[in-house]
């Protein structure tokens, strides 16, 4: 609890350190969001309906939305006066199809849908396996089906791969890393008729979720750019194999404007440099 309490006050200084020293150069900012769950009451959601519906608004008023491909490109660009935000769904929930989609078609807001392919294809052993890291309750998780992609796929999202399990590519062999990362993108293209040029790492920590070893296997399977999870904005010298993201669980307006202005960087710098057993996980 003391250790806790600790990193909670260090994260709350570094981030009041990141209003003072980084939110002045908010027109070069491009930040790609990460959302797991929209739902009204599931233990695991990231957002209720309502505080999304609010995320949209405010993202809408503030920022240009593109998708996540897109906020790659935008790093290297010259911009405007609004920073660059792509919005992310990990797993494949079907909350993601009920609650987030119709949501943004009504602000008409893009997104990236990064898939777990086995839970889709209702692989009983995935599904328990997401049931057991997300600790939801007996049922709570459910899939979307591929005419849902479909759908959301042809109103304008884009859709991407979370590997075929979830599993920790750093903790498997390289067998096995070229099955998650290689057999998700083929059944996607044969569901959609379309290419996939996106994924993104299961947990997404770079060095504690995937490697190099990781990082080359993904290039090798023709994926054009990689998702990983640091709290930090996306910069042009940054890999395009492994982009930082900010997960997003229940934040306020003011936490959001934070992550999109650049007051967390200074907690991604940290994660970045620290070793493990010191990184904030707040």
């Amino acid at each position: 609890m003391q250790r806790h309490c600790t990193k909670m006050v260090f994260g709350a200084l570094l981030t009041e350190l990141g209003r003072r020293v980084i939110v002045p150069r908010l027109s070069t900012r491009v930040v790609v969001l990460c959302y797991h769950s929209v739902h009204p009451t599931a233990s695991f959601r990231s957002a209720t309906p309502e505080l999304f519906a609010q995320h949209l608004v405010w993202l809408k008023q503030n920022c240009t939305v593109v998708q996540f491909a897109s906020a790659v490109q935008a790093a290297d660009q010259p911009r405007g006066d609004r920073p660059v935000v792509a919005i992310t769904f990990d797993d494949g929930f079907a909350d993601n199809y009920e609650y987030a989609f119709p949501l943004l078609q009504e602000h008409g807001v893009p997104a990236t849908f990064f898939l777990t392919v086995g839970l889709l294809e209702k692989n009983l052993v995935i599904l328990e396996r997401l049931h057991s890291l997300w600790a939801a309750h007996p049922g709570e998780i459910r899939p979307m089906n591929w005419p849902a992609v479909r759908e959301m796929q042809q109103a304008g999202m884009e859709v991407g791969a979370h590997t075929y399990s979830h599993p920790n590519l750093a903790q498997v062999d390289r067998y096995e890393a070229e099955l998650e990362l290689r057999r998700p993108k083929e059944i996607i293209e044969d569901r959609l008729g379309a290419p996939v040029r996106v994924i993104a790492y299961p947990f997404g920590i770079p060095g504690r979720h995937f490697t190099r070893d990781t990082v080359a296997i993904v290039a090798n399977a023709g994926y054009e750019y990689a998702a990983a999870v640091t709290w930090r904005g996306i910069r042009a010298s940054d890999s395009r194999f492994r982009l930082p993201r900010f997960t997003c669980t229940g934040d306020s307006i003011r936490m959001l404007g934070d992550k999109v202005s650049g007051a967390w960087d200074m907690l991604g710098m940290w994660q970045e440099r620290v070793p493990v057993g010191l990184s904030l996980r707040l």
